[in-house]
């Protein structure tokens, strides 16, 4: 099968007007794209980073470290206020980080139970 690139570009105006009588098929195309792009990137993107690290373990001797759930967790702690100024921040523009993250987040534990 062969993927064909495709940009989808929408104008600030262009999305200020997604409420018109436009909104029901434009939201329908940036869903099918959307579903189709995340997982092209996705994979695309799985599959760079590994390499990239495959690569820098052999070329630059650098060293990955997993951590354990409790570490991690540890970690998760201290990076909790600088993920918060990032979202509050990004809410203050008008975006919907909070609701943007919470998704995000529901979206890796569904498949990290997929994947297991």
């Amino acid at each position: 099968m062969r993927y064909s690139p495709l940009t989808a570009r929408l104008t600030l105006q262009c999305w200020a007007a997604r409420d018109s009588a436009l909104r029901p098929a434009l939201d329908s195309v940036l869903y099918a794209v959307g579903l189709y792009r995340f997982g092209v990137t996705g994979q695309y993107l799985d599959e760079h980073i590994q390499r990239s690290l495959e690569w820098a373990q052999q070329e630059e001797g650098v060293e990955v470290i997993a951590l354990d759930d409790d570490e991690a967790s540890r970690w998760d702690g201290q990076l909790a206020p600088v993920n918060e100024t990032i979202l509050s921040d990004a809410e203050q523009q008008g975006l919907p980080a909070y609701a943007f993250a919470e998704r995000m987040q529901e979206l890796i534990e569904e498949y990290r139970t997929e994947a297991e």
